[in-house]
């Protein structure tokens, strides 16, 4: 997680990031519960922001330890030894959390899957909607919207125009509005 760690430092030189490391007891014990053990690219997450992602935030998901934890000891239904939860979505209305799917392994990460919380046992197929390749280029993604696109839109309201050049007033009119 060394990559996202270095992307809130560049967008963000010098700030306080605010990650948290997850515990080493909870992280055994999550082994533990999901029966295998966790993909190395999941531990790394775990052991730099497993108790906090500080500025890397997913709308609408909990991604610490002790929210997986109380999952899994809370919930009765425990997704299959294939499924890890890693993200809890506290969406009311529509619940799909993020789950790892260590059955499709890109090098040390797994892909990263949605579905819905089953009314039975088994998960259909047909509602395993594949998130990303990887945790990592999930991750990268959420660190971009959480950070860098907030940065651009706030940069348009403070960075003047470029000059215009006489052909170019009609973009400087849409260049304003927008």
């Amino acid at each position: 997680m060394r990559e996202i760690v270095e992307l809130a430092e560049l967008w963000a030189p010098g700030a306080d990031h605010g990650f948290v490391a997850a515990g080493e007891a909870d992280i055994e014990w999550l082994e533990v519960v999901t029966e295998r053990p966790l993909p190395p690219a999941y531990l790394r997450f775990l052991t730099t922001m497993g108790g906090g992602t500080g500025p890397v935030r997913i709308d609408d998901v909990d991604t610490t330890i002790a929210s997986i934890v109380s999952r899994y000891d809370l919930v009765p239904w425990t997704p299959p030894p294939r499924y890890v939860c890693f993200g809890i979505d506290t969406d009311a209305m529509a619940p799909m959390s993020f789950y790892l799917d260590r059955d499709r392994m890109a090098g040390d990460d797994s892909a990263v899957v949605r579905f819905p919380f089953p009314e039975e046992d088994d998960i259909d197929a047909s509602q395993v909607v594949t998130v990303s390749k990887s945790l990592l280029d999930f991750l990268v993604w959420a660190a971009f919207t959480s950070m860098r696109c907030e940065m651009l839109a706030a940069s348009r309201l403070v960075v003047p125009p470029a000059p215009v050049r006489q052909g170019d007033a009609r973009l400087a009119q849409v260049r304003r509005v927008a």
